[in-house]
């Protein structure tokens, strides 16, 4: 109920456009995912963006609000906190530890580095010339994981993977989307924001160490 309490709420303050962040995850595993392709429900996670971009629909309908739904395919970047596999493989490597690579995980996924995110964001929700609803974010940055700890490891010399299995939930492939309706590209290449990230890991080791 929460994107419902933040719609109403923007509708009684005639709030000039709203953005309504959503995820890649709601097209399921189809491959090249355009804006016009419906929604796949799946896991929870995914379901649970599919209701959220419904109600939001919903909203622009009725009200005929300016609400815009960006798509977006995984981020990463400097996020020392997270648990996912950009921060714990860099962290690792700088401990001198082995980065696991799962031997049983043949999932993929679509990256984009959070500075472009945060571009492509102010963009939508500062330009009025993009009209209200759907727009996906891609860059064509499709790894498994396995590619991502041996990119990683290019800058840790010394180190090599560790392999193991491990139990894991059921797999999605999320294949790369289609950019449609603009023609929003990264200002970063994947190997330069893969050095910054680096570079800011170590610049503030001591804050998480």
């Amino acid at each position: 109920m929460g994107t419902t309490a933040v719609l109403e709420a923007c509708r009684q303050l005639e709030v000039e456009r709203i953005l309504i962040m959503n995820t890649d995850k709601v097209y399921g595993e189809k491959l090249g995912a355009t804006v016009e392709d419906p929604y796949q429900p799946g896991e929870p996670y995914a379901t649970s963006k599919i209701c959220q971009g419904f109600i939001a629909w919903s909203y622009m309908d009725t009200y005929d609000m300016d609400v815009v739904i960006p798509h977006s395919c995984n981020a990463f970047g400097y996020d020392p906190y997270s648990s996912r596999i950009f921060p714990n493989t860099i962290k690792a490597c700088m401990r001198g530890e082995q980065p696991l690579i799962f031997e049983n995980d043949s999932s993929i996924r679509e990256y984009v580095y959070i500075d472009d995110l945060v571009g492509a964001l102010k963009t939508l929700l500062l330009s009025l010339l993009h009209p209200p609803g759907p727009y996906n974010i891609a860059t064509g940055w499709v790894y498994n994981q396995r590619d991502i700890v041996l990119k990683l490891l290019k800058h840790f010399p010394g180190l090599s993977p560790k392999y193991v299995r491990a139990k894991l939930p059921p797999q999605i492939q999320e294949e790369t989307m289609k950019m449609s309706r603009w023609n929003w590209k990264p200002e970063w290449s994947f190997d330069d924001a893969i050095d910054y990230t680096i570079a800011k890991f170590e610049r503030y080791k001591e804050d998480w160490v």
